[in-house]
């Protein structure tokens, strides 16, 4: 799907597939050892990575998703978008665990981004990278000009580097109005993401305001498992 990845064992035989119900979408924001609300350690991430994959979970991308919802594209039978917001450096942290669990990344990247040109190319390449504003400011705060430079200024930089459409949107802070919705949609932008309210059931899918799961450092293993199940 979206990159040209399958793993094999996560789709059914053809004529036997059947839609699935929900998408949990998954933020992260921090990759650390001080792990807090806003931080997850290392060892929690890849503690949280095996219990998805031994829980029948595959990532997906949102060009996935912006393709099942176009055009029924299939996808596996229990989806999960692994998203990190912000592009510090530790995303190339959690690049490389999920890359060591088979997984793939989402990444929300700012113009400040602590990653190199040719690392934002490579997300692209192996995830996707998502549109997240120049600045990360409140977007509902803006004057209607400020809001569309934030917005289009950065799809722009992003498409300078990976040499293609960037399709998706993350809101920072979940910050929006109606105004900001109409930006995202006339920048053209194939999908958005809020940044909280839990699983996405595909019964009641806005598709500018995708539900996500705020993952917490604060979390054990238990407490991940009950938040992300479905």
């Amino acid at each position: 799907l979206g990159n040209g990845y399958m793993i094999e064992s996560a789709y059914a035989p053809p004529g036997s597939w059947a839609a699935p119900v929900a998408v949990a979408v998954l933020m992260y924001h921090d990759i650390g050892e001080n792990y807090n609300r806003f931080v997850v350690a290392p060892w929690q991430l890849e503690q949280q990575l095996i219990w998805l994959r031994d829980n029948g979970y595959t990532s997906i991308t949102p060009r996935d998703l912006v393709a099942f919802l176009d055009n029924g594209t299939p996808l596996p039978p229990r989806p999960v978008i692994l998203s990190v917001d912000d592009g510090w450096a530790s995303t190339r942290v959690f690049r490389d665990l999920l890359t060591a669990y088979g997984f793939r990344g989402t990444y929300m990247l700012p113009n400040y981004a602590e990653l190199t040109p040719d690392e934002i190319y490579e997300l692209d390449q192996t995830g996707e990278v998502c549109g997240h504003t120049v600045s990360h400011p409140f977007l509902d705060q803006l004057d209607y000009d400020s809001q569309y430079y934030e917005i289009a200024e950065n799809k722009s930089w992003l498409e300078s580097i990976t040499g293609r459409s960037t399709t998706c949107f993350a809101y920072p802070f979940g910050a929006f109005s109606d105004v900001t919705t109409q930006l995202v949609i006339d920048a053209g932008y194939r999908i958005a993401f809020h940044a909280w309210d839990g699983i996405q059931w595909f019964e009641s899918i806005d598709r500018w305001h995708v539900t996500r799961i705020e993952v917490s450092g604060d979390w054990d293993l238990a407490t991940f498992a009950s938040v992300v199940s479905y």
